[in-house]
């Protein structure tokens, strides 16, 4: 056997663990694991940047998901009376348990029957311009025209128009 190929040299550690060598009680170099006090300030200074820069697009994210949420419970409500109504050939009111506030729950009635009790979102306000205090669909599938405004805690807001046909159009509003 080789000589040269028994005895075995040291590995030359990276650049970054250079500074983790150290030497013990008997002179002998020795590695550490960890970090030092250096990289882990450079580590949690980044971490604080990178929190910086998500932590207000998260909340813009959190925002419009409140808003999207209260606007689909208010299209299913509106979507679940008018195919009643067409389904029964009667009338089904859309309302709200305290009559007028639509910030409560909004019930899909037909006559005595409650068909759907959608509880209110929370971090949003929605309001009925003109004051409307109820939707009444006829058999037919038609309503009158009502506007109501969807407004999110800091201030972006949603529009949204119901049409006599029962559709439905939906704008940005600025109105908060």
């Amino acid at each position: 056997m080789d000589p040269s190929l028994a005895r075995r040299t040291p590995i030359e550690p990276t650049p970054w663990l250079h500074s983790l060598k150290q030497r013990n009680l008997c002179g002998a170099r020795q590695f550490v694991a960890g970090f030092t006090l250096v990289e882990l300030l450079v580590g949690v200074a980044v971490a604080a940047i990178l929190m910086l820069v998500g932590v207000p697009s998260f909340s813009q994210f959190v925002e419009q998901a409140r808003l999207e949420s209260a606007e689909s419970a208010l299209l299913g409500a509106v979507q679940l009376a008018q195919s009643e109504a067409l389904k029964r050939n009667a009338g089904v009111t859309v309302t709200s348990t305290l009559s007028g506030d639509w910030n409560s729950a909004i019930l899909v009635q037909s006559g005595g029957d409650l068909l759907r009790e959608q509880e209110p979102v929370a971090g949003a306000t929605l309001s009925c311009s003109g004051g409307c205090a109820s939707l009444v669909f006829a058999g037919d599938g038609t309503t009158t025209s009502h506007t109501f405004q969807l407004c999110s805690q800091q201030g972006s807001g949603r529009e949204l128009t119901l049409y006599v046909t029962g559709k439905i159009k939906r704008e940005d509003w600025n109105g908060c």
